[in-house]
């Protein structure tokens, strides 16, 4: 697939003031100033994010009603639920509320829907099944926001409603006692992104502050919200957050107690995931801690990975967190059948004629297809919907792409669903088999509308050009200040031009998918590896030309060298890319 790439052009002199003024390098300066820092006051918080930045939990309009409403079911001894979704985001979320609810020794119940049988958010029977057990108070984590009929349902069963939540949500929100939501209607928090962990956070430090009567907190209670940060990293990685503002204050933080967490849960699962404890950053979220926490929730029971990180037993942390492990290579055998089922699916499609895939099933996993719908937007650039198929119904994940906005578009097709929700680029819903086409339909005439061309061809986003003389340890130190890098805060990417093959390239792993060859430029030479480029070595290896590489200087993990991950190659003599 052709990439575009799209150089970032800052403002020079506001990246000079930025160097002089904090003794930056000027390459550090000028990658501040691509990711929006404009003045050195944002430069000295970005550099130094501080928990003393943190927005007070207040500028949440209905937080004193939530805490007080949660003090007087303490009080007298009400019967509380906390019913949470089943990702990474909710099960954090759920962990972290337990927890606080075990220091002030309440015992509070925990409930997480059944992805496979209940799907996303409330649902009528286990609202009744909840009030048939005397829950008075029902805290919903990370969900609940459009669950209005199922908040009615519950304030007509005798249970009063505090909304978590952070997905998004237009017009009347539901009939709760507080709705605690930074994207809500007419709220007034400073800061929209938070994850549900990140506003759970929240819930939990203004209840701290209740409890110690002021705003500096007794210690019991700081400790308590330090170490739960570890929580708040997790599940904002996870969630795909982005890692700005709010965010990276707590993200900053919260890797700092995932390296010294004594949390035995989290302990196993670093444990059994080789996590480096001396290093660990946003990545081994991503792709080692968050899949396994979310593994439950796919396949099975999202409440074995609450248990899992409330649980004070160090055996049975270590033994949910090798079953976790199980089952995400379960989940990676049943992605891959999907993916593959996909592609098969989509080997006729006239891609001149679809701005959108929306392809269903009948054999595929509703936990897993919100995976494989990513991979597929990774492979052709287009807005999906994969749906999960059984009897008369569908479930579907939908993922998206920059300029297209997936819960808005859903929206715009709510009559052929029966239920949706979710953010700018991932959503879920249901629907009946019966408006599958209907839904096709109206969802591509929607994006026919609001999609270009260019719109549909991937964009590398590049911040500098960086010859590789200038390459070295110092400047990789310089860099990891910018960290921790996500959404919002990408990994600095660079490109260098006129660079040479030095030797002969090879394709590495296990299918020879991957290739690995060394880079020249300016007498300089470093390895370098692009993934999933094996098919390449070829092409770039008979290449008499030089090449214009996109990369990441970053160090080895098996010789601690510095080497180069490419991200696109072209040919200099060439106008097009391998």
């Amino acid at each position: 697939m052709q990439t575009k790439w799209a150089i970032a052009q800052p403002e020079a002199g506001l990246a000079e003031e930025l160097a002089h003024t904090l003794s930056l390098p000027p390459l550090i300066a000028r990658l501040m100033v691509t990711r929006g820092v404009a003045s050195p006051a944002e430069a000295d918080r970005f550099l130094n994010p501080s928990l003393d930045n943190l927005h007070d939990p207040g500028c949440f309009a209905r937080m004193d009603a939530a805490v007080q409403r949660i003090r007087r079911a303490l009080r007298e001894n009400e019967k509380v639920l906390i019913f949470g979704d089943y990702d990474a985001d909710g099960v954090t979320s759920a962990a972290l509320l337990q927890q606080f609810f075990r220091l002030v020794h309440f015992k509070a119940d925990l409930y997480a829907p059944s992805r496979v049988t209940e799907g996303y958010g409330l649902n009528i029977k286990a609202i009744e099944d909840i009030a048939k057990r005397g829950v008075t108070l029902l805290i919903t984590v990370d969900c609940g926001i459009n669950d209005e009929e199922e908040i009615k349902r519950a304030r007509e069963l005798g249970m009063d409603t505090i909304i978590v939540d952070h997905h998004e949500h237009s017009g009347t929100p539901p009939p709760a006692v507080a709705v605690l939501n930074p994207k809500s209607e007419g709220s007034a928090y400073p800061f929209r992104e938070l994850a549900a962990v990140g506003v759970t956070f929240k819930l939990a430090q203004a209840l701290a502050e209740d409890f110690s009567r002021s705003k500096k907190l007794s210690p019991e209670f700081r400790l308590f919200l330090e170490e739960a940060l570890a929580l708040v990293a997790v599940g904002s990685i996870a969630d795909v957050v982005p890692l700005v503002d709010e965010n990276r204050i707590l993200v900053s933080h919260g890797l700092k107690m995932l390296a010294r967490s004594q949390n035995p849960g989290l302990c196993a699962l670093m444990d059994v995931t080789s996590v480096p404890r001396d290093h660990i950053d946003t990545w081994h979220i991503a792709y080692n801690l968050g899949p396994r926490i979310n593994a439950a929730g796919r396949l099975k029971d999202a409440l074995t990975a609450v248990e899992l990180l409330t649980t004070d037993d160090t055996q049975q942390a270590w033994a949910i967190a090798k079953n976790l492990d199980s089952e995400n290579r379960a989940r990676q055998k049943i992605e891959r059948a999907i993916f593959e089922s996909a592609l098969e699916k989509l080997k006729d499609v006239r891609w001149e004629k679809n701005k959108v895939i929306v392809l269903a099933d009948e054999s595929w996993h509703p936990g897993v297809i919100g995976i494989v719908a990513a991979r597929l937007v990774e492979a052709y650039h287009r807005p999906t919907v994969l749906i999960a198929l059984e009897g008369d119904r569908g479930r579907g994940s939908a993922r998206s792409i920059p300029g297209y906005h997936i819960h808005q578009a859903l929206c715009a097709c709510k009559d052929t669903l029966t239920s949706f929700g979710g953010h700018f680029f991932a959503a879920g819903m249901e629907m009946l088999r019966s408006e599958i086409e209907n839904f096709r339909a109206a969802l591509s005439e929607d994006a026919d509308g609001k999609l270009t061309e260019d719109d549909l061809v991937p964009e590398l986003h590049i911040d500098a050009e960086l010859n590789f003389a200038d390459i070295s340890e110092s400047l990789l130190g310089e860099a990891r200040r910018l960290a921790p890098h996500g959404r919002g805060n990408p990994n600095p990417l660079f490109y260098a031009s006129g660079v040479r093959v030095a030797g002969v390239p090879r394709r590495i792993g296990n299918r020879g998918q991957h290739l690995t060859l060394y880079l020249k430029q300016s007498g300089v030479s470093f390895r370098a590896v692009a993934f999933g480029r094996g098919l390449l070595a070829d092409d770039v290896g008979k290449h008499p030309g030089s090449l214009d590489v996109a990369f990441r200087p970053k160090h080895s993990n098996y010789s601690g060298r510095i080497e180069l991950d490419i991200k696109d190659l072209r040919l200099e003599t060439a106008d097009r890319r391998l």
